[in-house]
C-alpha cells in the first residue's frame, strides 16, 4: 500500500494564445520526474545476515523509506527530506556530492559504487544531509568514475573517528579483534579528469620497528622510497607484540611524466581465515563489484603478528580498483510513479437551483459562461482546487503534480478553450 502521497502542486496557467496553437496541443516540458534516479537517500531499512564461507557475514538489505534524487536540490527542506537519510544508495555510475548545509555548502562527502552507503560513521553524518548535487564529486562535477586525489590515516581511541572534510572514510578499523588504537583510511576523491591524484598503495611490513626492518632486514626507507610518499601511522599501533605495518603512497604525474592508470577506489575486509592471494583477489572483486582485472589485493595482512605466536582472531586484507567504467546500480524502493487523475467541471454563471454543471474535457471548447472546477485525485484522496473563474475567451491550462514518500512524481495536464458567442 502505498502512504504518504500528497498534491505538492497545483498550478494554474493561462495561455492567452491563438486557435492554431491550440489545435496543435500543448506540450509540456520534461521534468525532473522524468529523469533517471541518480540517488536513494534512506531513511530507514531493516538489515538480515546469513553466513557465507569462512564465517563471512552476507548481508540483505530491505529498504521500507527514502527519498529518490533525479536532479540537483539545494534544499532538501522542499522535498521534506531534510536531515532525514541514515544511508545512501547511488544509482549512477559517476558520483554524488552530498552537503551537510543547503546550498551545496558546510561538510562535504563524495558517494559513489553499488553498494548502500551507511551514513552513521561517514563525515557528513547520519540524519544530516541538507542538499545534493548528481554526477559530482566535493571537488567538482565528474563524467565518469572519480579518482583517488589524496589519502590519510587517522588513529585514536573510539571508533568515531573524523577524517578531514572532503574525506571519505573507509569504514573497516585496521586494528579490528586485536586491541590497539582504532585506525581508519581516509581517502578524498576529485573528478574523473584531474590531472593528479593516486595510481597505486601498497602495505608494506612487518618491520620489528619504527624504520626498520622487515624479515628480510631491509629498512623502511627501502620499502617505499621516493617519488613515493610513506603514509606515517603505523597501521599495527598500540598493539602488543605485533611488528610495524605501513602504507606507501604511489602518486601521478610521475616526474619522468609516464603514463598512469589512476586509481579509483580502495576498501579493505576482514575475514578469520588467512587467505591467499587469489582467495583476496576474489574477495575484492566480490566486496567493489568491478571486473576482475581491475582489481589487487594485498597479500600481507594488516593484523600480521610478527613476533605473537598465536594468530588474530580477524585477519584484514585491502583492495584497491583501477575500474573506471560505469556500475550503476538498481534503485532502492519502490520507483512506480503514484496514481494521479484529473476532472473538471463548468457551473453555469447565475445557477442557484437545479444546477447542472457540465463535465470539461482536456482539449475540449467551454463555449457557456460558468465557473470551471478542477480536482486532481491522488492515491485515495481528492481534493479539490480552487475554482477558477473562465467566462472570458482564451486557452486556459492546468497541471496538477502528485509525488510519494519516495520522490516519485505523476503529473497530469488540463487544458481547454473558452469560447464566448
Amino acid at each position: 500500500m502505498r502512504n504518504n502521497r500528497s498534491i505538492l502542486v497545483a498550478s494554474f496557467i493561462v495561455l492567452m494564445a491563438a486557435m492554431t496553437a491550440f489545435l496543435g496541443g500543448a506540450v509540456r516540458p520534461a521534468e525532473a520526474a522524468d529523469a533517471p534516479i541518480g540517488a536513494t537517500l534512506i531513511g530507514s531499512y531493516e538489515t538480515t545476515y546469513t553466513t557465507g564461507p569462512f564465517g563471512v557475514q552476507i548481508p540483505t538489505v530491505k529498504v521500507s523509506s527514502g527519498y529518490q534524487v533525479r536532479a540537483d536540490i539545494a534544499d532538501l527542506r522542499a522535498a521534506g527530506f531534510n536531515d532525514k537519510a541514515i544511508a545512501v544508495h547511488v544509482t549512477i555510475g559517476t558520483a554524488v556530492a552530498v552537503y551537510a548545509d543547503i546550498n551545496y555548502l558546510g561538510t562535504c562527502e563524495t558517494l559513489f559504487g553499488t553498494h548502500r552507503i551507511d551514513l552513521n560513521n561517514s563525515m557528513v553524518g547520519a540524519n544530516a544531509i541538507s542538499s545534493v548535487r548528481l554526477n559530482a564529486t566535493c571537488d567538482g562535477p565528474t563524467t565518469g568514475k572519480p579518482v583517488i586525489t589524496d589519502l590519510s590515516v587517522v588513529n585514536g581511541s573510539s571508533a568515531g573517528l573524523r577524517c578531514p572534510d572532503r574525506f571519505s572514510r573507509i569504514n573497516q578499523n585496521l586494528n579490528q579483534s586485536v586491541g590497539g588504537d582504532y585506525i581508519y583510511i581516509c581517502v578524498r576523491y576529485g573528478p574523473s579528469n584531474v590531472s593528479a591524484g593516486i595510481r597505486n598503495v601498497r602495505v608494506i611490513g612487518p618491520f620489528s620497528g619504527a624504520t626498520c626492518c622487515d624479515a628480510d632486514l631491509a629498512p623502511v626507507s627501502l620499502s617505499c622510497q621516493d617519488p613515493d610518499v610513506l603514509a606515517q601511522i603505523d597501521l599495527n599501533k598500540g598493539v602488543s607484540g605485533y611488528g610495524y605495518v605501513y602504507l606507501c603512497v604511489s602518486r601521478f604525474p610521475l616526474r619522468s611524466g609516464s603514463a598512469y592508470t589512476p586509481l579509483r577506489e580502495i576498501t579493505a575486509f576482514s575475514i578469520n581465515h588467512t587467505l591467499s592471494l587469489t582467495e583476496i583477489d576474489s574477495y575484492c572483486q566480490s566486496n567493489l563489484n568491478v571486473p576482475a582485472d581491475s582489481v589487487d589485493g594485498e597479500i600481507t595482512d594488516l593484523n600480521e603478528p610478527m613476533f605473537s605466536t598465536s594468530r588474530p582472531p580477524l585477519n584484514i586484507y585491502l583492495c584497491k580498483s583501477t575500474y573506471g567504467g560505469g556500475n550503476a546500480a538498481t534503485p532502492a524502493g519502490d520507483v512506480t510513479p503514484p496514481a494521479i487523475s484529473v476532472t473538471a467541471q463548468n457551473m453555469p454563471l447565475g445557477c442557484s437551483v437545479y444546477c447542472v454543471p457540465t463535465n470539461v474535457a482536456s482539449g475540449s471548447v467551454v463555449t457557456t459562461p460558468g465557473t470551471v472546477t478542477v480536482r486532481w485525485a491522488c492515491s485515495e484522496s481528492a481534493p479539490a482546487t480552487p475554482a477558477e473563474n473562465v467566462t472570458r475567451n482564451g486557452i486556459w491550462y492546468f497541471t496538477g503534480t502528485c509525488t510519494d514518500a519516495w520522490g516519485n512524481q505523476s503529473t497530469k495536464d488540463l487544458y481547454f478553450q473558452r469560447s464566448v458567442p
